[in-house]
């Protein structure tokens, strides 16, 4: 297993992946295992490994724009895979074959977001002209789950690629408190007790902080069940975001953006 961390000194952006290999000699306590700390090049931005870990992308600014690198799962053996004169982005590695690109959001601007084929370096535009986009792209990299800044509301809708379709997805919440179940079949979200406007931008500022409930919308039936209240005291509020799903589909964990605590959640209630 590999996860990367992220520090700040002296205002350069450090980049590491922790590597924990399981050691075959076990104790009294069970499994010993190995960590290994690679460290990355300096300031990279919006790391993103592949879906089956064997990848990472990443990106770094160059004196005429962005530029994204392929590389191991170690961070090695580094070639550039494509570029762009906007050097504001976030990547997501979501699907085997296609890696999102979203500009990055403001209520204020039009957005685009790009898929990136890592086998052909093609890149092709699947929405623009979207005020405050913010995206969540699903598994098999056919359905967009996408934020759009409407006068002063926000709202989360469906792109389907293949059709060209859209459908509401009925959540009012930022698609980055959002994550897909591995099956598609459903999308759990943490959704905001009550929404502001401005966003996305006053959440990203940490000007607006959200108490919310987690809540699943079943994509074949469409109906809404609230999972969780997340309110585990009179004093613990939780703030969703770093949202991921187990690969049975069972369990998600997240970090409460308040204090950054690590929260997990069983969806079989």
């Amino acid at each position: 297993k590999s996860f990367l961390w992220k520090s700040i000194d002296a205002g350069i952006i450090q980049s590491n992946i922790f590597e924990i290999t399981r050691d075959s000699q076990t104790g009294q306590n069970g499994s010993y295992a190995t960590i290994r700390n690679l460290s990355l090049s300096s300031n990279i931005i919006s790391p993103a490994f592949s879906p089956n870990g064997n990848a990472l992308f990443y990106l770094l600014s160059s004196p005429s724009g962005i530029v994204g690198y392929l590389a191991n799962e170690q961070g090695e053996n580094s070639s550039a895979l494509w570029q762009s004169d906007i050097n504001e982005w976030v990547s997501e590695w979501s699907s085997a074959g296609a890696i999102t690109l979203t500009s990055k959001a403001s209520n204020n601007a039009p957005g685009i977001m790009l898929l990136l084929n890592p086998q052909t370096k093609k890149a092709s535009t699947v929405l623009s002209g979207i005020s405050g986009l913010t995206t969540k792209t699903s598994p098999t990299g056919k359905k967009v789950l996408y934020g759009n800044a409407t006068n002063a509301s926000y709202s989360t809708r469906i792109y389907f690629i293949a059709t060209n379709n859209t459908d509401d997805a009925f959540f009012m919440t930022l698609p980055e408190k959002c994550v897909w179940a591995h099956s598609e079949i459903f999308i759990v979200c943490g959704q905001p007790k009550e929404m502001v406007s401005g966003l996305p931008d006053l959440w990203y500022k940490g000007k607006v902080s959200f108490n919310d409930e987690l809540w699943k919308l079943n994509l074949q039936t469409l109906e809404m069940t609230r999972i969780s209240e997340l309110n585990p005291s009179e004093n613990t509020h939780i703030d969703v975001m770093n949202i991921h799903i187990s690969k049975d589909d069972k369990h998600v964990v997240f970090t409460n953006k308040k204090d950054l605590s690590l929260w997990s959640v069983s969806l079989n209630n």
